[in-house]
């Protein structure tokens, strides 16, 4: 797993589809139903309260330490002296204290956040000419940055200074960041393929997928395969989730959501629309086409399954789940049953097209989702709305270190002061 990540919260998601710019509107589609209150005897629970720079968790792509809330967090917000060329193009990546960032026009950056300066930058271009960034993502292990970018090639840098280690061409484009352990570095590609590769000498340990061994997996710039102790899960575009064996890539266990499923689309791929949320049991899958399951983690069975349409961003906190969809609702269920227990409305009357929002967080003891329409709403754990919060508009990121909180708006970076 991954070590010493300090004071990391990066779960912040793009909601948007690829290329999408800040708080460009989106569409409301007509299929996207309302929630309404299922149970109404449910006591919410707080997760633990923790300060941020002592908390160590295993980073955005393999977080099954999300469930935690954060005190004394202030949300008046001014410019960091951090600079960008371009847009931000992927989720950023804090740990030991460095920020690291890969812009849309192929620029990787490594900031100092107790320092407030920049330690290196980078352009991963390989001609004059920049390739459009709108996917892929930074991770950041021991001494090396990996980085992927839309491309067919996983890119290793030394995390100190930048330099290029290697790149190492594979057979399809790579949308999703890699993803580590204490032993291999994971890829995925588009025609069905996984790599694992060795983190000491990036040879390739392993290799499964493709049409010879029928393993229905594929990468998407929306969600990541995370990596666990003993195996690796894995989405899927169609309507699958699988667990690998880290060790060789063996199949452990194989869900698959159309298949035989009463709440499936027909005929229709359905792919997971935010980032699978775990924790130690289980995991939680929410699909673009209304299947939102929750999976016991050795055995890939359904511990409960909802029609639920849209999710766009989600976070376990204390004994419930929160998530936002794009009917613009803030919806409680209860992590045991999957029952609604609350709802909150954002949206605003006569409005006819959405904002992103951002992953929930527990902040100062209530629950706080950035809008890209710049405002953050605060919502008690009971499910009322307490408060709107001006904030800088077009957010599509943000992250956490210590007491500060780093909102990330197209090519700026904003901090609360």
């Amino acid at each position: 797993m991954m070590n010493k990540l300090f004071g990391l919260l990066l779960i912040g998601i793009m909601i948007s589809s690829c290329g999408s710019k800040g708080n460009k509107l989106h569409p409301i589609p007509s299929f996207t139903p309302s929630l309404s209150k299922e149970v109404s005897n449910f006591v919410p629970k707080f997760p633990k309260s923790v300060e941020v720079n002592k908390w160590t968790g295993i980073g955005f792509m393999n977080d099954v330490s999300g469930n935690i809330r954060v005190r004394s967090i202030d949300f008046k917000f001014g410019k960091s002296p951090f600079k960008i060329k371009a847009e931000i193009a992927t989720a950023p990546f804090i740990i030991d204290d460095k920020l690291f960032i890969l812009d849309k026009q192929n620029n990787a950056y490594c900031f100092d956040l107790a320092g407030n300066k920049k330690i290196w930058q980078t352009n991963l271009s390989l001609t004059n000419k920049n390739n459009l960034i709108f996917s892929g993502g930074i991770t950041v292990d021991k001494d090396r940055v990996y980085v992927t970018n839309n491309t067919k090639e996983l890119i290793i840098l030394e995390k100190d200074t930048g330099y290029e280690v290697s790149r190492i061409k594979l057979t399809n484009i790579i949308f999703n960041p890699a993803v580590c352990d204490e032993k291999n570095v994971y890829v995925i590609v588009g025609g069905n393929q996984i790599f694992a590769f060795d983190k000491e000498n990036l040879s390739l340990n392993w290799q499964v997928g493709g049409v010879e061994n029928n393993i229905s997996v594929a990468s998407n710039n929306f969600t990541q395969p995370i990596a666990l102790k003993n195996s690796l899960i894995v989405p899927s575009i169609t309507g699958d989730v699988i667990s690998v064996n880290k060790n060789d890539g063996s199949l452990i266990w194989h869900f698959a959501a159309l298949e035989g499923n009463i709440l499936a689309p027909k005929n229709l791929y359905s792919n997971p629309s935010a980032q699978m949320l775990i924790d130690s049991h289980a995991i939680t899958v929410p699909y673009v086409h209304g299947i939102f399951v929750k999976l016991d983690i050795s055995k890939g069975t359904p511990v409960w399954q909802k029609s639920i349409y849209d999710v766009l961003s989600l976070n376990r906190l204390g004994n419930f789940t929160v998530f936002n969809n794009n009917a613009q609702q803030v919806v409680g269920l209860s992590d045991k049953t999957g029952q609604v227990i609350w709802t909150v409305d954002l949206l605003e009357p006569k409005q006819k097209k959405s904002y992103n929002l951002l992953t929930p967080i527990m902040f100062n003891d209530v629950i706080n989702v950035f809008s890209s329409q710049g405002k953050l709403y605060q919502i008690s754990p009971e499910g009322s709305l307490l408060k709107e919060i001006k904030v800088p508009k077009d957010a599509s990121f943000y992250a956490v270190w210590g007491q500060n909180v780093y909102l990330f708006a197209g090519k700026h970076i904003w901090i609360n002061r």
